[in-house]
């Protein structure tokens, strides 16, 4: 395990940032979302500076989804990225 270099990644972000640590535990256990989200039509999705967020956030977490997803999920929750994330983080 201290070889894995995730976390190792992890235990330093601990060690730095011991704040992050209770932001993060919080952010995943305030409740799993579970929404029956369909997927949007492409005319329909108006968020489009907030789906670039959300993709680079996803990006830095090596977390790929198709585009007509995430823009499903953004409009389901009103452009807002955190329910958006915490969606995509519990149904991963």
């Amino acid at each position: 395990m201290c070889k894995d270099p995730a976390f190792l990644t992890l235990l330093r972000i601990c060690i730095e940032k011991p704040e992050y640590f209770n932001k993060v535990a919080n952010f995943i256990t305030n409740g799993n979302i579970s929404y029956k989200i369909k997927l949007i039509v492409e005319e329909d999705f108006t968020y489009y500076t907030e789906l670039e967020e959300l993709k680079l956030i996803l990006l830095n977490i090596n977390i790929c989804r198709y585009d007509l997803l995430l823009k499903s999920i953004l409009q389901y929750f009103e452009g807002n990225i955190n329910m958006s994330l915490r969606y995509i983080i519990s149904n991963t």
